[in-house]
């Protein structure tokens, strides 16, 4: 199935990127063509533009000609000197300009012999008029050759100017169907390119939709697994009370009985003594770590008792001033969030004794409507950097503050860690349910957002001190 999925994958990225590299090849071939269409249409217009400069250079010529041989203007021999000097290069870069067009070409060595003609008439009729002889009759037969060869000239240039027309249809149509092309193309290529990115943020989604049911079932899951948790602490708690108990209470009893004897010896009656005080001893082991493990306040007075009860015992095992602050009305608390909360407190105080090395603490519990808001705060070591990091990162912190976050998380909370000076607090805000929320939700966890904020102050490797606040979000 992993090796499908990852074939699938490959398939899905692949065919985008082969269908985008074909679009790209068509379109470069299509714009390529539209480029070149361009240039023909340029060159064409390049053409007949060397076309007119030609036949205005030929005018000139001519009526430069006239104005010096017939008005004896020497200006229009300047015009004329420039315009037989321009002719040749004109016809070489006329030639340049079609030389992939052999009609153009003919077209060409035509004129040029034209060209050549005129010019030999036009040289002798101005090499006439500056040896200062008036012949007449003579510069009239020189004017009209040239003029018989301009007007072969003229239309052997509009043939030319004909054919560049033509051309010039021909080209601007190519050059518009593929205008049209390269606009389709492009069009085609936004398009795919649309469709890939709406398959591809479809996939995505649905990935999403995926990982965001696995991650509900995971949290499903560890919360199960939580509320199973408490269920055996329950159990095994009432063992031990009703059992292990028990058993220590009738064994007590059974060295009491012996111990009323008047036939026992000194030495006896000493280790029946001794007995009953280690079975004393025992009985108190069995009943704290059932009351550890679930103490029966936390059901039968709720959970300022319990907190009272734990903090009071917490004091004497660790001989760290804890200092309890709660009102009493805390009824309105459900027995889940009350089940949480004590948790939380038992790892926060035990996080305490561990890591932080403060002689003191301080716990502080408040309920208003609406939400419950609890406080723990010691003066220790604090927290290191990294760990704080890792805790907001949620990779990486300890199995109490794992936790602490998944039965927080349980009720949709929010868990995070500064560390700011000397002493370390934990921050958890949580709501309290509606009052019918909270009996009709007693098989569960109600379903109420939360926020746990876990604070530090103070430097060091481990956990120095933990706040709690548990309030609404």
């Amino acid at each position: 199935m992993h090796l499908a999925s990852g074939k699938v994958t490959w398939i899905v990225l692949g065919i985008p990127i082969l269908l985008l590299a074909i679009i790209g090849v068509i379109a470069d071939r299509t714009t390529s063509a539209y480029a070149t269409s361009e240039q023909w249409v340029s060159h064409t217009h390049e053409v007949e533009t060397a076309l007119e400069t030609l036949r205005a250079n030929v005018f000139k010529m001519q009526d430069s000609r006239n104005r010096y041989v017939f008005a004896a203007d020497n200006a229009g021999l300047t015009n004329y000197d420039a315009a037989a000097q321009a002719i040749p290069s004109d016809l070489k870069y006329l030639r340049h300009l079609t030389v992939d067009n052999p009609n153009q070409q003919t077209r060409l060595d035509q004129l040029d012999l034209l060209i050549h003609q005129k010019l030999s008439q036009m040289q002798q009729s101005v090499e006439l008029r500056k040896s200062g002889t008036r012949n007449a009759e003579k510069q009239k037969a020189f004017t009209d050759q040239c003029e018989a060869l301009t007007a072969q000239m003229v239309d052997m240039l509009k043939g030319m100017r004909d054919e560049e027309a033509s051309l010039l249809k021909q080209r601007v149509v190519i050059s518009a169907e593929n205008y049209q092309r390269v606009r389709v193309v492009l069009g085609i290529a936004v398009a795919a390119i649309v469709v890939i990115l709406l398959i591809n943020f479809g996939r995505l989604l649905l990935e999403l939709r995926n990982r965001m049911r696995a991650e509900a079932a995971v949290r499903r899951l560890s919360s199960h697994i939580l509320r199973l948790q408490d269920a055996e602490r329950r159990k095994v708690a009432r063992d031990i009370h009703d059992g292990i108990g028990q058993y220590f209470a009738a064994s007590k009893m059974t060295v009491q009985v012996v111990l009323q004897g008047e036939s026992l010896s000194e030495a006896q009656r000493k280790a029946l003594e001794e007995a009953s005080s280690l079975m004393e001893q025992g009985m108190a082991e069995a009943r704290t770590l059932s009351h550890l493990l679930h103490p029966p306040l936390l059901d039968e007075m709720g959970f300022r008792a319990a907190a009272e009860w734990y903090v009071n015992g917490f004091t004497q095992r660790s001989k760290i001033q804890v200092k309890l602050i709660a009102p009493r009305n805390l009824d309105n608390i459900p027995k889940d969030l009350e089940l949480v909360l004590f948790r939380v407190l038992q790892e926060a105080l035990t996080n305490i004794h561990r890591h932080s090395g403060s002689a003191s603490a301080e716990i502080r519990i408040s309920s208003v409507t609406g939400h419950v808001t609890m406080e723990v705060e010691d003066w220790g070591k604090g927290i290191a950097p990294a760990m704080l990091d890792d805790f907001r990162r949620k990779t990486g912190t300890g199995v109490g503050l794992a936790g602490m976050r998944e039965r927080v998380d349980d009720f949709q909370g929010e868990m995070d860690i500064a560390s700011q000076g000397r002493g370390t607090l934990l921050t958890v805000q949580m709501p309290l349910p509606k009052m019918e929320e909270a009996t009709a939700g007693a098989s569960g966890p109600p379903s109420v957002k939360s926020s746990i904020m876990l604070s530090t102050q103070g430097t060091g490797d481990d956990v120095g001190g933990l706040m709690l606040v548990a309030v609404p979000s």
